[in-house]
């Protein structure tokens, strides 16, 4: 009975509180979502850039990225403005880069040569990847300190996930109401001004609603000693991280399962325009039957993540969406190899099954991020020392590379199985396209189960550690 007592903490924020944080996620998604799913389209349909170029672009843009991830991460760890806290000041300046540079990334004059064009890209990619990093990586962390105990942490989660993922939804759907043919320079701008003003805007929420937390969050016996560290010990410490096999464990499965949905939005245009003979809407209609049921999943995944804890959920998650891309997969070869499918009737058949997918990805969308506080609680309590920035920083990192390097690889692939918007392409082309997509988004799924089921922190590992902190204090 003492038990209970001890273990049923009530939760430090309202309802309201942890919606106003979630919303934060909102506009950094959108603008992310849509340089995922758009860039490489905008580059290699409405400007002729090779594949194999913007994938090297993008690809820069994520290593200069992956620099700073630790650094802001561990700037933020220490940072101790009266004004602004550890995390605000980093959220406040990089709501504003993102906006401006994310309008000026997608203005890219027609008339420029090739060469130019990638000077473009390159130069302002790496802009917009590092206001990103400026942005997240505390807004992050600041996520992973507010919430009070296990099941809250899931409960704050779901909050920012909602909203993550409906500004993935976002730019699927204004595809259908925005763009035309190959996308009109105009029609790019169109997503760009909308996409910075959600972004001002939700950054503006995340930022209003936690500021009454910066007392707590800088009260030391709960967040324990800050290490000052120069820049390269913040980069060995980065890497020493690994080390520890929960935080390895999900990091690496984190990273790969995330590579599907890279995977499918970076050249999702490309299979259902071309393989599929899709226009923008339909295109959309199929992507937003993913997007909308990996929202609706949401509180699915918080429910039965506290009946058979959450790497039980996320592995059962992951299952689910390979049984919905196989049955893509036979959709697929029923309808462009043995033709027993019409071309009036494929619509709906996908749709079901970016359903089954979307309802399996939302697990991993929720879960990854709530069990990494669980990491940091534990290491926390273990080793005494505040690492929420820098093992946050790995959680970002993941999440960017796995974007950044599926698009390099696909950009590759399109130049390898021949594709060329400007040239007419054979039929081989476009059954390539197929396989690439749902083969590619098969195996990296199967392979994060790997590494998933090598985490092995529990709801009981988390709620001791919980009793030990509140007997201290």
């Amino acid at each position: 009975m003492f038990l209970k007592t001890k273990i049923a903490r009530k939760p430090i924020m309202s309802n309201a509180s942890k919606m106003m944080y979630g919303a934060g996620s909102l506009g950094y998604c959108m603008v992310t979502q849509t340089a995922t799913s758009l860039l490489m389209y905008f580059g290699t349909v409405a400007h002729g850039i090779s594949g194999t170029v913007m994938g090297i672009a993008i690809l820069i843009g994520t290593i200069w990225d992956g620099a700073g991830d630790p650094i802001f991460g561990a700037l933020s760890d220490r940072a101790h403005s009266k004004f602004f806290g550890r995390r605000h000041g980093f959220m406040f300046f990089g709501m504003f880069g993102i906006a401006i540079i994310n309008i000026i990334l997608w203005s890219m004059p027609m008339v420029f040569p090739q060469w130019l064009k990638f000077i473009w890209l390159t130069s302002f990619i790496l802009l917009f990847n590092t206001f990103n990093t400026i942005f997240q990586t505390p807004y992050q962390a600041l996520g992973m300190e507010l919430s009070s105990d296990y099941d809250d942490r899931s409960s704050l989660e779901v909050f920012k996930t909602i909203f993550f993922l409906i500004g993935m939804l976002i730019p699927t759907v204004l595809l259908a109401v925005v763009f035309t043919d190959k996308g009109k320079p105009e029609e790019y701008m169109t997503m760009a001004y909308l996409g910075s003003c959600v972004m001002l805007i939700s950054g503006t929420l995340a930022f209003i609603g936690t500021y009454n937390q910066m007392p707590r969050l800088n009260i030391k016996a709960r967040t324990g000693t800050i290490e000052k560290k120069s820049i390269l010990q913040v980069f060995i410490d980065f890497f020493k991280a690994f080390k520890v096999k929960n935080f390895r464990a999900l990091v690496l499965g984190y990273a790969i399962s995330l590579m599907s949905a890279a995977l499918l939005t970076s050249i999702g245009l490309h299979f259902f325009n071309y393989t599929f003979g899709f226009n923008f809407i339909e295109t959309a209609m199929a992507l937003g039957g993913l997007f909308v049921m990996t929202v609706l999943s949401q509180p699915f995944w918080m429910i039965i993540s506290r009946k058979i804890d959450k790497k039980q959920s996320l592995i059962l998650g992951i299952s689910i969406a390979l049984v919905g891309i196989v049955y893509e997969g036979v959709i697929f070869v029923c309808y462009y190899y043995f033709h027993t499918i019409e071309n009036q009737n494929l619509l709906p058949y996908l749709i079901v099954g970016m359903l089954i997918v979307g309802f399996g990805v939302g697990a991993i969308f929720s879960m990854p991020g709530s069990m990494m506080g669980d990491v940091i609680t534990v290491e926390q309590q273990r080793t005494g020392i505040n690492k929420t920035g820098t093992y946050n920083s790995f959680m970002t990192f993941a999440y960017k590379l796995s974007q950044s390097l599926s698009s390099f690889l696909a950009g590759i692939m399109l130049d390898v199985i021949g594709f060329n918007a400007n040239k007419p392409m054979s039929t081989t082309v476009f059954a390539s396209l197929g396989w690439l997509v749902l083969g590619g988004v098969f195996l990296v799924l199967a392979i994060s189960i790997v590494f998933f089921i090598q985490y092995g922190i529990s709801k009981k590992d988390v709620q001791e550690v919980n009793i030990k902190l509140d007997n201290i204090s």
